[in-house]
């Protein structure tokens, strides 16, 4: 009787996808319902067009600078703008910066390599050692 009352094992969930020959990926999928609910209600904020054809004109004259560094400047000529509303306007205006990639060292034990010395007479070093010798008296001349 205890036999029958024994716990069955539940299946482990990649074992039960494959049973139903499901993706894992498509179990975890979240809904498009659940993706609009995430979204904020109500009409997008709007932006007047003497904000945008400031902010236009300033990543003009600085096309080296970024979203952040915009909203700064167009802080510091006291137009009220916020980084958020910057991004939005250099984005509809494609006018935003490229990430730069930056380039990772590919051997940096390589250029530790350089710094070792590579022959004779190259690295030279010094130690200096205090020994104490109890107490000296001194030589007038050294006063």
């Amino acid at each position: 009787m205890d036999e029958l009352f024994q716990e069955v094992p539940k299946p482990r969930l990649k074992e039960l996808l494959q049973h139903l020959d499901l993706s894992a990926s498509s179990w975890h999928r979240t809904s498009a319902a659940k993706k609009e609910a995430k979204k904020r209600p109500g009409p997008k904020p709007q932006v007047s067009l003497a904000l945008i054809s400031w902010v236009e004109l300033i990543a003009l004259e600085n096309p080296w600078y970024g979203y952040h560094k915009l909203a700064i400047l167009c802080r510091r000529s006291e137009i009220k703008v916020s980084d958020r509303q910057v991004y939005r306007i250099l984005k509809d205006k494609k006018l935003l910066k490229k990430k730069r990639k930056r380039k990772a060292e590919e051997y940096p034990s390589a250029r530790l390599f350089e710094l070792l010395p590579q022959g004779v007479n190259q690295l030279w070093q010094m130690d200096v050692t205090y020994v104490y010798s109890g107490p000296q008296k001194l030589d007038n001349r050294l006063r």
